[in-house]
């Protein structure tokens, strides 16, 4: 039981230690412009860290309803929960803003080349 307890302590801290490292890399990346690949790419990242992060809540709350007095363990657990899935849809949001912004300085560049090309005819 000891053993399987330090490998779960082992295992939610390695799983903070990169959930961490994901949100400081997409922070890093939030004032970029992302292309619709790249963009479809890091929504897939960030689906994946939220299944991640939904098994481990999982694992959490079957311990918390293993304690006598789990209502304030389960408390924890909600708040801890609404905070992630919040950060997870304000990055998730970022990145289709910046695909977006990708997307309309695109069409803006193609209005300039088209505009300037009629100005070409025209003379």
């Amino acid at each position: 039981m000891k053993h399987e307890y330090l490998k779960f302590k082992y295992n939610f801290k390695i799983l903070i230690v990169l959930i961490l490292i994901n949100f400081i890399v997409f922070d890093a990346h939030s004032n970029e412009i992302f292309s619709s690949d790249v963009g479809k790419k890091f929504l897939d990242n960030l689906k994946e860290n939220k299944q991640n992060f939904l098994i481990k809540l999982s694992r959490e709350e079957d311990d918390c309803l293993k304690l006598f007095l789990s209502g304030p363990c389960l408390e924890k657990l909600i708040i801890k929960h609404d905070t992630k899935i919040r950060e997870f849809e304000l990055q998730k949001q970022r990145i289709i803003r910046s695909v977006r912004r990708h997307e309309a300085g695109l069409r803006k560049k193609r209005r300039q080349i088209n505009i300037e090309m009629h100005k070409k005819k025209v003379k």
